[in-house]
């Protein structure tokens, strides 16, 4: 079994905090396969019939909002999928994307799973509340869990820490990268952006700038055989807005 690049999804909200029944544009990516799929680039939408997106509330509901994923196209051709979603509730919520598919070009199965955060202001109060840790881990076989809070943690100058798990259990020195939107990574493994996971799967960074952050981990188990394929692909990905202070805090 060995670290291996692939494509990757991606959750993007337009804003990382937002009021009870504000509408926000959630915008599902695939892409990044410039600098060895260290990066923001879009390569095209997911397949149709193969997009999804859940929306997980902190009282522990899901609302699924893939039917009503729409293409929306860029000026250069490249399209994605988007959204709109308006939170009932203040509190954290967590943005799920999964993908499981035999790859048609090669004889390998692609695993997926992007998640990001959503935090829902009721206009009243500091709405501390932070995101139930029942909904921080979805049983995808290959995901990162945020360790830190990604409401209070997500902050310049904070460390925000990934846990990388793997069948449910920590997956130990694996390649996890932190990825801001518009700088290169350096080299195979640029030591400022990119770190092995220890013994219980953790990696972590400094975020040193604001805006998005891609938090992302490879894997490729070279052993898996099935039907159309002789080896699967994973990855996994946490989309961040970093903020100069916390979304949480009194606006």
């Amino acid at each position: 079994m060995s670290q291996a690049k692939a494509h990757d999804i991606w959750i993007e909200a337009s804003s990382a905090v937002c009021k009870v029944g504000q509408e926000m544009k959630l915008s599902l990516m695939l892409g990044n396969h410039g600098n060895h799929h260290r990066d923001f680039a879009l390569r095209d939408r997911i397949p149709a019939g193969r997009q999804q997106l859940l929306v997980l509330s902190p009282d522990g509901s899901r609302n699924d909002l893939t039917s009503k994923l729409q293409e929306t196209m860029l000026e250069s051709k490249t399209s994605y999928w988007s959204t709109g979603f308006a939170a009932s509730k203040a509190g954290g919520y967590q943005l799920v994307s999964t993908f499981d598919q035999v790859m048609s070009y090669a004889p390998v199965r692609d695993i997926k799973c992007a998640k990001s955060f959503l935090f829902v202001k009721d206009g009243s109060s500091r709405s501390s509340r932070k995101l139930p840790k029942n909904l921080s881990q979805v049983g995808s076989p290959f995901e990162l869990v945020p360790v830190s809070d990604p409401f209070e943690s997500a902050l310049v100058g904070s460390t925000f820490k990934v846990q990388l798990l793997f069948k449910g259990k920590p997956m130990r020195d694996a390649v996890v990268s932190f990825i801001p939107k518009g700088v290169e990574l350096k080299g195979d493994l640029d030591p400022a952006f990119e770190f092995k996971t220890d013994g219980s799967g953790i990696a972590g960074k400094a975020f040193d700038r604001s805006g998005q952050w891609l938090i992302v981990a490879h894997f490729k188990d070279s052993t898996a055989k099935g039907t159309g394929y002789d080896s699967i692909g994973y990855s996994a990905t946490i989309h961040l807005i970093v903020a100069e202070k916390p979304v949480t805090a009194k606006r």
